[in-house]
């Protein structure tokens, strides 16, 4: 037997049994997507075969969840208080608002009136007093501030005369004007109306301060 085998017999010998092989490890591979839960044994996979960091929080039950979690810490210490939010209804007692007016035209004659108004930008929770220092005029006890620096005390309009021209009657009055020429306010604002004294360029300005009661 020994003088039968040669380099021919050998290799044949290697390829008829790498064939038979060969075949056997293809029917022994399984299809693509052919193993599923249904296939795997309970608690055939454990966390040995599970590649680290590779499973979601939405993998494990609510409750599992609430246990990889951990118990709730001790509360920490507040923060700084925020800035104050807007105010959107009555401006609060003690606030103050301030602004500027103006009335300016050209009067054709004389006595002609020409109009306008002071807005508050929130509403008082009341009717304030309205005094008016006239241009240069020394402040008052309730109107104790300036052109430069408009002061009104609590439940008081302080109007600041700054200039006026070709006029010797500025009303200061609210919707009605039923108190003129007393000057008076609405909660929301004032009118104001300029007559001309004569034909000519007619104008007032100023400032204002209102203090919330």
């Amino acid at each position: 037997m020994r003088s039968r085998l040669s380099y021919a017999n050998v290799v044949a010998t290697l390829a008829l049994f790498l064939a038979l092989c060969g075949g056997s490890y293809a029917a022994l591979k399984l299809p693509k997507n052919s193993v599923g839960p249904k296939q795997l044994k309970k608690n055939s996979v454990t966390s040995v075969k599970v590649k680290a960091g590779s499973l979601l929080t939405s993998d494990f039950k609510k409750s599992q969840r609430t246990k990889l979690v951990g118990p709730r810490g001790a509360q920490g210490p507040g923060g700084p208080t925020g800035p104050a939010g807007p105010v959107t209804g009555d401006l609060p007692s003690k606030a103050t608002l301030r602004g500027v007016y103006n009335v300016d035209f050209v009067a054709t004659a004389m006595d002609q009136i020409e109009g306008g108004s002071i807005s508050f930008p929130l509403r008082l929770p009341a009717k304030p007093t309205v005094q008016v220092i006239g241009v240069g005029g020394a402040p008052t006890a309730n109107c104790a501030g300036s052109v430069a620096n408009p002061q009104a005390a609590p439940g008081y309009l302080c109007v600041y005369k700054y200039l006026e021209a070709n006029t010797t009657n500025f009303a200061i009055c609210d919707l009605d004007c039923s108190g003129f020429p007393v000057p008076t306010a609405e909660r929301t604002g004032v009118l104001l109306y300029l007559h001309s004294t004569n034909a000519a360029r007619t104008f007032a300005g100023g400032t204002w301060a209102v203090t919330a009661p």
